[in-house]
């Protein structure tokens, strides 16, 4: 087996790896896997035996790791998350020609092309995931659940994606492939948004301060700006992320109020291990669309 294949099969096994502990660890990823996983990265870039090409790669991870870093303390991304993005981008730093297309590349960040492959499976993974889980949570049909605002925005994107559709056929020649993209897209975006209030509730439980975790997420969307405003002002450097430092402040506070948590967030290395496989197999799905 050569390197190539050698870099493919461990970053389809660090990628695995980090959805099993995703969907039967209670979403949480030990520390000492994920930096394991990152050290296993650095190696893999150590392996390349070109000076030039180490510094691009560690380059490349640290700036990937350092985004992903300032999305996790805006509460937007769980720790494990962005170590992930570090391991395999260290793994397989920039994308290659991918396994079932000769579609040149140009050599850009092979990360960049699983987060666009992942952002889209998320997008049809959202509503499979949680609709069940609404229907469970809410006694009536869920399109009682539907705001005026949500259905018009639906129905905005949807009709901006038909026209985008039309333009691509008509004018681009778009092959069929790429036709199934976008339809993917259009079908996730709409979906996702017009029930944008019973798929939130469904990820959402209220909690108290003594039943809040380190690294928890809040909603923050939930909250009202009043509350907002007395939470920044009693708390120091307040955001969606849950940290140790918050939780003894709220409890030397006494503060009672119950915040929306993501208890039950989308596990995000499923729809990663997706876009993993999506890439090396199709490479970076904006190129198909051209």
């Amino acid at each position: 087996m050569d390197i190539f294949m050698v870099r493919v099969a461990s970053l389809v096994a660090v990628a695995l790896l980090y959805l099993l502990y995703d969907l039967f660890n209670n979403r949480s990823i030990p520390s000492v896997f994920a930096y394991a996983t990152v050290a296993f990265g650095v190696f893999m870039t150590i392996l390349y035996f070109n000076y030039a090409m180490i510094l691009i790669s560690i380059a490349v991870a640290a700036a990937i790791f350092g985004i992903g870093y300032l999305l996790y303390r805006k509460g937007q991304l769980g720790f494990g998350d962005i170590t992930e993005f570090a391991a395999l981008s260290l793994i397989f730093p920039f994308q290659q020609t991918p396994l079932m297309n000769n579609l040149y590349q140009y050599n850009i960040p092979f990360i960049v092309s699983v987060v666009i492959a992942a952002g889209l499976a998320a997008l049809l993974i959202v509503p499979i995931f949680y609709i069940p889980a609404a229907k469970k949570k809410f006694p009536k049909a869920l399109i009682n659940y539907i705001s005026k605002k949500d259905a018009s925005r639906s129905i905005i994107v949807g009709l901006s994606y038909m026209l985008l559709i039309a333009v691509m056929v008509l004018f681009v020649r778009i092959q069929i492939y790429g036709i199934l993209i976008l339809a993917a897209l259009t079908f996730g975006s709409v979906f996702t948004i017009l029930f944008e209030n019973p798929i939130t509730n469904s990820m959402v439980a209220n909690v108290g301060i003594n039943e809040l975790e380190e690294e928890d997420i809040i909603a923050m969307n939930m909250l009202s700006e009043k509350t907002k405003r007395k939470l920044n002002s009693e708390i120091k450097g307040f955001t969606g992320l849950v940290t140790r430092d918050m939780i003894v402040k709220m409890k030397r506070k006494h503060i009672k109020i119950k915040l929306p948590v993501y208890k039950k967030g989308i596990p995000f290395a499923v729809p990663l291990f997706v876009g993993v496989i999506i890439t090396l197999l199709f490479g970076n799905l904006f190129f198909i669309l051209l």
